[in-house]
């Protein structure tokens, strides 16, 4: 669900509560995920880098999206011992321990956004919808996913085509189940046995096959 200060200072935007595996913003398309964002404020993202639950939210983001996005909220500075300050307090970890975890995701293909505040988090989520939607920027998207597609087999384009899913789903699916037919004929509880695959995604496969739209 979009939080409210964020879909007020949107009043040109449609937002969609959809069933997402990965990130907490998104841009979808016929030909999937453009881009997912992942939002973390600085104490959510020392936890989640702490759990490692950030790791696997990002690899899904990954997988789905031509486009990750790291959004990081809040105060963060460093202290002359080489410590994490934020408006809570010091931090028992170091900057370099952070900073070389923000440098591993960026050379996996993620960019990483900084804002101060949730309406800082507002202003800039409209701007990177306005950005992506420029003709200039929507013909290079076109261009990228016309190239990328065409280097797959068939069956691993049209799985990976479904909103939500992407190249690696796509051929996860088919190791499992061996072709796409018996991957659309399989229960819901079946196909949550791929991995990357949980309830909500599932489900959406009936929710399209069930679709008059």
């Amino acid at each position: 669900m979009v939080h409210r200060q964020v879909q007020n200072d949107l009043p040109n935007i449609s937002w969609y509560e959809y069933p997402m595996e990965a990130g907490d913003y998104g841009w979808l398309t016929n030909e999937g995920w453009i881009c997912l964002i992942s939002r973390k404020t600085v104490s959510d993202l020392i936890n989640s880098l702490k759990d490692k639950t950030l790791v696997g939210d990002l690899t899904r983001c990954l997988e789905c999206a031509k486009v990750t996005i790291l959004l990081i909220e809040d105060f963060m500075t460093v202290t002359q011992t080489n410590q994490i300050k934020t408006r809570y307090g010091i931090q028992p970890f170091t900057w370099p321990w952070l900073a070389n975890a923000l440098l591993e995701f960026q050379l996996a293909g993620v960019y990483i956004e900084r804002t101060a505040n949730p309406p800082h988090t507002a202003r800039r989520l409209t701007e990177l919808y306005t950005w992506f939607n420029k003709e200039e920027h929507t013909l290079l998207r076109s261009a990228m996913l016309s190239v990328t597609s065409t280097k797959l087999p068939p069956a691993v384009r049209l799985l990976a085509s479904l909103p939500g899913y992407g190249e690696h789903t796509a051929q996860r699916i088919l190791s499992y189940f061996g072709t796409i037919r018996d991957f659309i004929a399989a229960t819901p509880k079946e196909r949550q046995k791929v991995g990357g695959i949980g309830k909500r995604r599932s489900e959406a496969i009936d929710a399209i096959l069930d679709s008059k739209n």
